[in-house]
């Protein structure tokens, strides 16, 4: 069955203020993935945890419910279903993880979570296919410059870690290895294929770079919107185009990648919606936004056109973190 997802990065919304420095850490293992003795010491409760036999088809949303630590599936009819209950990992979970940390894989098959506290400071992967838990790294992360974001097929999440004042890319996965990917110090990374991602880097130019660091397509984002000092957060990618947020903005922005302009997208026309955030991920046909509401999500065509809406009634308190279409 294929799946594409439309990452809707909520969690992950701190802007780039300064581009992460692409240092090759001086000590441990170069690709982040813990040793052994690493991984005894500082083990979580649980190396597996319930998953669901199957994912809804057609447009899903998946929502975070932080009161209880739990990720939920919403269809395009609004019904819900546990995903993951995180507590069932580590009861140390119910705490919370770090905010901005959690990621999910393009077809659902995989997410990622970052610790702190009494469970220890590490990244965490969930196999969504079998429930098998496993620690990616047990490095300290640059959650500001560049939240886990996992490429396209769901083989790897880029990670940016930090040792000795230093910060290097890995690519982390969930069988326990890793690489080393060099992004050129990008920020707020979103893949467009398995071998090609788009950042900011430190002039807030949206590049598109290779995982071994080749540099292609830039655009000039506060040329583009007439903003000399603004940051941006990249929060989606998909085919030729991209959402964006800033700081500075009170909507956010649809780039064309293949144009290379920016569209500053205004209120929503649809009738009593307003949106918490205006672009989070972005399909074939338009992009998505999510609502005060929390659990309800909008498809908007690319001429801002309002499309369909779909809300949750089960997930009380829950927040979309991201809108995945299953073939």
């Amino acid at each position: 069955m294929e799946s594409r997802r439309w990452t809707a990065a909520l969690l992950a919304l701190p802007l780039a203020l300064a581009a992460c420095g692409m240092k090759e850490a001086s000590e441990g293992s170069d690709d982040g993935s813990p040793s052994e003795e690493e991984t005894r010491e500082y083990g979580l409760e649980s190396d597996e945890v319930s998953v669901p036999d199957s994912i809804p088809s057609g447009t899903v949303g998946v929502l975070y419910l932080e009161s209880e630590q739990k990720l939920w599936t919403m269809d395009s009819e609004g019904a819900s279903r546990e995903l993951v209950d995180l507590t069932e990992i580590d009861e140390r979970l119910k705490d919370g993880v770090v905010e901005g940390s959690i990621a999910v894989s393009d077809n659902l098959t995989a997410l990622s979570f970052a610790t702190e506290g009494d469970a220890g400071e590490r990244l965490v992967g969930v196999d969504l296919t079998n429930g098998a838990v496993i620690t990616l790294t047990d490095r300290p992360l640059d959650l500001e410059c560049a939240p886990p974001a996992w490429v396209p097929s769901g083989r790897g999440v880029s990670a940016a870690l930090i040792e000795d004042d230093t910060v290097s890319y890995s690519l982390l996965k969930l069988d326990g290895s890793g690489e080393s990917i060099d992004l050129r110090g990008g920020c707020t990374p979103q893949w467009e294929s398995d071998a090609t991602a788009w950042t900011l880097d430190e002039d807030q130019n949206l590049t598109e770079v290779t995982s071994s660091g080749e540099v292609g397509t830039t655009i000039d984002l506060r040329d583009q919107l007439g903003m000399p000092d603004a940051t941006f957060a990249l929060t989606d990618v998909k085919g030729d185009r991209a959402c964006a947020s800033s700081s500075q903005l009170n909507s956010d922005i649809l780039v064309n990648l293949e144009s290379g302009t920016a569209l500053l997208l205004g209120p929503a026309d649809s009738e009593s919606w307003t949106p918490a955030h205006h672009c989070v991920a972005v399909g074939d046909e338009g992009y998505y936004s999510t609502g005060m509401e929390s659990m309800s999500v909008e498809e908007f065509a690319f001429d801002q056109a309002p499309v369909s809406r779909t809300v949750s009634e089960e997930a009380s308190g829950a927040r979309v973190i991201a809108v995945v279409e299953n073939d």
